[in-house]
């Protein structure tokens, strides 16, 4: 209990909404400007259909910048002209980044499927 309580869990927590403030602030292609305000005015089925839109745009784009971290992983992984203990800290660096992008897009899904649910009570 303690270990979840204590550690992991708000850690976890506070990196994933570390990613997400920014992202969500300014995202881009999204034609939600506010999303703090879209999110408290949003009271009917268009409205959470909107939301869905927006939080699935954003797995995408997450989940692409995971993708781009996992290639960066694999160039630092080949790369023979830098200290071995370097390189390792690089790779690992990159593996967190792809780790937590491909977390944070699985938290956009699921955000998105609920405001789904959502539309379909409004409907």
């Amino acid at each position: 209990m303690n270990r979840i309580y204590g550690g992991l869990v708000p850690k976890m927590v506070l990196t994933i909404a570390f990613i997400l403030a920014p992202m969500l602030a300014h995202s881009q292609g999204s034609e939600i400007e506010h999303i703090e305000e879209a999110i408290a005015n949003a009271k009917t089925k268009a409205d959470h259909e909107r939301l869905v839109a927006h939080y699935e745009e954003e797995a995408k784009r997450l989940e692409k910048k995971s993708e781009e971290y996992q290639e960066l992983a694999k160039v630092y992984k080949k790369i023979t002209d830098v200290y071995p203990n370097i390189r390792s800290y690089m790779v690992l660096h990159y593996q967190n980044l792809t780790r937590r992008y491909k977390e944070a897009a699985e938290e956009n899904r699921a955000l998105a499927k609920l405001h789904h649910e959502l539309a379909i009570v409004e409907d």
